[in-house]
């Protein structure tokens, strides 16, 4: 998201509207995530809305420099989501 619309809640916005859309909707039974491990604010964000940290997967991805990163994996439930 553009640095000047950070902070305002718009990510957090979206991200419930697509959870609501793919377990309602779609019936999806899990959802996962995979992040870069160092990117705070996603992190954050699954966290946020429930996602748990389920594991780690170490330079297993390239970013835009071309370097190999470690990257974290994390999952909701349907159930778990709408406790």
């Amino acid at each position: 998201i553009d640095k000047r619309y950070e902070g305002k809640g718009m990510m957090s916005e979206a991200f419930e509207a697509i959870l609501e859309e793919l377990f309602v909707k779609h019936h999806f039974e899990k959802l996962s995530l995979h992040m870069a491990t160092n990117n705070s604010r996603s992190l954050k964000l699954a966290e946020t809305h429930g996602f748990m940290r389920e594991g780690l997967h170490r330079k297993c991805f390239r970013n835009y420099y071309n370097e190999l990163i470690d990257v974290y994996s994390y999952g909701i439930l349907k159930a778990e989501y709408f406790k």
